[in-house]
């Protein structure tokens, strides 16, 4: 009668054990997405042009994947594509 008492104790121990790291293994997967998530939110944005930071302005070319700081853009006409529009853009820091 005690064995199956010890049995029974180490089954439910084990399920207890197999349910801790599934819930570990599961807050992992979440927080390696959250980490993901916020690394791209705050990832540094750099001028296509002259490649610095770009600060509170960014001038995004709305036809290809170019963007500049507030610096190049008065010079626009010299560096990108005069048919390509750009979308001025607030940076929160």
């Amino acid at each position: 009668m005690r064995l199956n008492y010890y049995y029974f104790l180490i089954i439910i121990l084990m399920d207890i054990d197999f349910n801790i790291k599934n819930a570990i293994n599961n807050l992992n997967i979440r927080l390696k997405k959250i980490e993901n998530y916020l690394n791209n939110l705050y990832k540094a944005k750099l001028c296509d042009n002259c490649g610095n930071k770009i600060y509170n302005l960014k001038f995004k070319c709305m036809t290809c994947d170019y963007s500049v700081c507030k610096n190049c853009e008065s010079n626009l006409h010299n560096i990108h594509n005069n048919t390509h529009i750009f979308m001025r853009i607030p940076i929160n820091k």
